[in-house]
């Protein structure tokens, strides 16, 4: 089936009509160009030329929804089962980091889980890295395109909060409190409409390496900071991503925090904070960090009404993710075809 989005750039031109019309007779209403053609009383090989002219000027842009495994869900789901995962999600392998249709599934369980609630003010915490940031990215293409989620959205309150605070001066979208404000921010450029509120508490550059313990306590206490993570602690909806520690972006992470991380214990990490391949959190880096513990999480994951969804695939992150799934801080889990076979079989 093809799935196609129609955009509407601007142009002074005035014969954009026939193409128009022809890209929506073929790509929507899925006519063969014969039949385009005998509608629009042109031939074949000039309705061929429109589609081919809409595709190259942007007029048609083509969105790729890859299809859930559901035997392959329905087998994973019942080896964690008994280790609180309820929920399994699972999209085709891709290219790298496959952090498109990773991506994309993260958005349509946010888009699902914010239409089933009940609540009229619903409140969500976000992690970091790429994979969340294609999450955000997604769920905006699915707010343009889906009349039904918008609509359902401006019938309720939604509070955005980061669920860790990484004080670095560089603006990087990878880390929660810029991912928060993005998804905020357009949110509410797609649709005024829409009723969204951002926590967001900001720490000086040198807050873990340089201030004294009493010091951080006190800039804490001054700036609600604390106050503020009890209240994201307090989510509905959690976005983690899993990360492989011996990625090189957590050695600037690790030099922040100012702690020496053995990487051969502890090869896995979510929200900052390293997993060992026992399941075992980072307990220093855990009670220096102002972030919502890996405890929390694994408290909030046994509540029937409250989802706390790990997004994580791409075939080098296989380790770590079976590090976190060692000890589970989640109830929900998208991935995709590879590391479920893995998970499954070993292999």
């Amino acid at each position: 089936m093809r799935a196609v989005r129609i955009s509407a750039p601007e142009s002074e031109r005035e014969d954009y009509e026939a193409l128009v019309t022809a890209a929506r007779l073929f790509y929507v209403d899925g006519l063969t160009q014969e039949k385009v053609a005998k509608a629009l009383g042109l031939s074949q090989s000039s309705v061929s030329r429109l589609l081919e002219r809409a595709r190259r000027e942007g007029i048609v842009k083509a969105h790729i929804e890859p299809p859930r495994l559901l035997k392959l869900e329905a087998e994973l789901r019942d080896k964690l089962a008994a280790k609180g995962v309820h929920t399994v999600y699972i999209v085709p392998g891709g290219g790298g980091k496959n952090t498109e249709n990773l991506g994309l599934a993260g958005a349509r369980t946010l888009a699902t889980l914010l239409c089933e609630a009940s609540e009229s003010t619903i409140r969500m915490a976000m992690s970091c890295g790429d994979t969340l940031l294609a999450v955000v990215d997604n769920f905006l293409n699915l707010l343009a395109m889906d009349a039904e989620l918008a609509r359902s959205l401006r019938q309720k309150k939604l509070e955005v909060y980061p669920s860790a605070l990484y004080a670095d001066s560089r603006l990087e979208a990878c880390y929660p409190h810029t991912i928060v404000s993005i998804l905020a921010i357009m949110m509410k450029r797609r649709d005024d409409a829409l009723d969204i509120e951002a926590h967001i508490s900001s720490l000086p550059p040198d807050f873990y390496t340089k201030l004294e313990p009493q010091e951080m306590e006190s800039y804490s206490r001054r700036y609600h900071i604390k106050d503020m993570m009890e209240c994201a602690k307090q989510s509905k909806i959690f976005l983690l991503g899993i990360g492989d520690l011996k990625n090189k972006t957590y050695d600037r992470i690790q030099e922040q925090l100012g702690i020496n991380i053995n990487k051969d214990a502890f090869i896995s990490e979510s929200n900052y904070i390293p997993v060992g391949k026992d399941g075992t959190q980072h307990k220093e880096v855990e009670e220096k960090l102002i972030a919502i513990t890996i405890d929390d999480f694994r408290q909030i994951a046994q509540q029937h009404d409250r989802y706390v969804i790990a997004i994580a695939g791409g075939e080098h992150k296989r380790e770590a993710i079976k590090a976190a799934l060692a000890k589970p801080y989640f109830n929900v889990l998208v991935t995709d075809e590879r590391i479920a076979r893995y998970l499954l079989d070993g292999r």
